[in-house]
């Protein structure tokens, strides 16, 4: 039951990953979109409605994807907990679920939009060069027929199944095989680019032909993640959920990354010689989310023959009498994650601008502004952390605790995860009133009669605060 116990807890940890990770890309998503509306280049209207419909496109099969696996987790953990055979035995009962299927399908229609972008991406880059598309595109072909033919032989079986199985490790194993090639065919590119600028005695530019530029326009990370993901896979480690959320989501953060770099003039040009690209899109890289059929198979000799055939009939008369209590924890929990995302962009973003900021601000200002943001992170990160813990306890460790997970809830209400979980809010309370007051101080040009009601009432609120917790 090991392995059982290390994917599920897997599971869990990469579904409050995945929140966050999809928090970082709606923001990015949505100030690449209004980077693209307000910009005023050469670049056509046509264009900036293409960037803007993709950019979209990507957030919708993304927030499918988020959806299925918040549901999944909701399904396992909370609906379908005192399923026979525990929720493992749930999910590997469900596997053709509404969840599951639309989790599929968005990581599928994932790879086709990504692997599209990618092929015009590197043929752009290598000048239209047919010759050397040959081989990419046959792959792509020979990738998007297995994935269809995987969705078709899914249909009223697992994925896992033996008459599945087959096409989803193909699948994988020429959309992997799509990723490093692209992938090396760009970095050779850029690479041998900046080779020639070197002959010529011409600086290499850095914002195309950087470390960064290759890292972004190859999409190099991506590679990476399958390559842990899919050794973990084949060998039956179960923590591999957590790469596969990474390299599931890295495909849709790859091409926005590429599209802001567009938006922003720093994507690759199309002045000279060796300048590739006349429009500027990122490579994107596919992947699954599938593990192998060996891992399933131990999984079900673990938890008992007749497991994965009990009918699906069964799974709707699990226990309806949820508190709805714990079920808004759960969806708070998973926003709190979202949020956390958005947070972070919106922090890593603020203090690069701090730092490249050139007006008359003095250091002493910006190493203030930049370890206050610091703080905030930091205090907000032990508010996701103590909550994440509350649900991992409640849901997985102490699932069997006499009366239920909300009876371990209720009796436990001065764990550490509950008080840290109070300090952060009111550390987070603490720190935002007190910059507001001192931006009221500053606007009302420092008039002190002005903020004696408000300081009184800073001082009440924080001494409240203290004997609370």
């Amino acid at each position: 039951m090991v392995q059982i116990d290390i994917f599920e807890k897997s599971l869990y940890v990469s579904n409050v990953l995945g929140a966050i990770i999809y928090g970082l890309e709606l923001y990015l998503a949505f100030t690449t979109i209004h980077l693209l509306v307000i910009d005023r280049s050469r670049r056509t209207r046509k264009q900036k409605l293409f960037y803007i419909c993709y950019i979209i496109s990507i957030v919708l099969v993304q927030t499918l994807g988020a959806v299925s696996n918040t549901a999944l987790g909701y399904l396992m953990w909370l609906e379908h907990r005192d399923f026979p055979g525990g929720p493992m035995a749930y999910y590997t009962s469900s596997a053709t679920s509404w969840n599951n299927f639309t989790g599929l399908v968005s990581v599928e229609m994932t790879n086709f939009l990504g692997n599209s972008l990618s092929l015009y991406r590197c043929y752009i880059i290598w000048g239209r060069n047919t010759a050397v598309m040959v081989l990419p595109v046959l792959m792509f072909l020979t990738a998007s027929a297995m994935a269809i033919i995987t969705l078709v032989q899914s249909d009223g079986t697992s994925i896992y199944s033996s008459q599945s199985v087959n096409f989803v490790v193909i699948w994988t194993s020429v959309t992997s095989g799509l990723n490093v090639l692209l992938t090396a065919l760009i970095c050779f590119r850029l690479l041998s680019a900046r080779h020639r600028l070197l002959k010529l005695n011409m600086t290499a530019p850095a914002q195309y032909i950087g470390v960064v530029a290759i890292l972004v326009e190859s999409s190099l990370p991506f590679p990476v993640l399958g390559i842990i993901h899919a050794v973990l896979s084949a060998k039956g480690i179960g923590v591999y959920m957590a790469f596969a959320v990474f390299w599931g989501l890295y495909a849709g953060i790859a091409p926005i990354l590429i599209i802001y770099r567009i938006a922003k003039g720093t994507a690759w040009p199309n002045d000279d010689n060796t300048v590739f690209s006349a429009v500027k899109f990122g490579t994107m890289r596919t992947t699954t989310d599938t593990a192998t059929d060996s891992f399933f198979t131990r999984m079900d000799s673990e938890l008992g023959d007749n497991t994965r055939t009990i009918a699906l009939k069964n799974l709707h008369s699990s226990h309806s009498s949820i508190d709805i209590f714990e079920k808004s924890l759960y969806v708070a929990n998973v926003f709190l994650c979202i949020l956390y995302g958005l947070e972070l962009y919106i922090a890593f973003t603020t203090i690069y601008l701090l730092i490249i900021d050139r007006s008359r601000r003095t250091r002493k200002q910006k190493i203030f502004y930049v370890s206050y943001i610091i703080s905030i992170v930091l205090v907000q990160a032990l508010a996701v952390a103590s909550n994440t813990a509350l649900g991992y306890l409640m849901w997985l460790e102490h699932r069997d605790f006499p009366g239920g997970p909300m009876a371990y809830y209720t009796g436990i209400t001065t764990s550490w995860n509950n008080f840290t979980g109070i300090s952060s809010i009111e550390l987070t309370n603490f720190l935002g009133n007190l910059l507001s007051l001192y931006r009221c101080y500053v606007i009302w040009g420092r008039n002190i009669p002005v903020m004696i009601l408000p300081v009184l009432m800073f001082l009440t609120a924080s001494g409240q605060y203290c004997s609370f917790t």
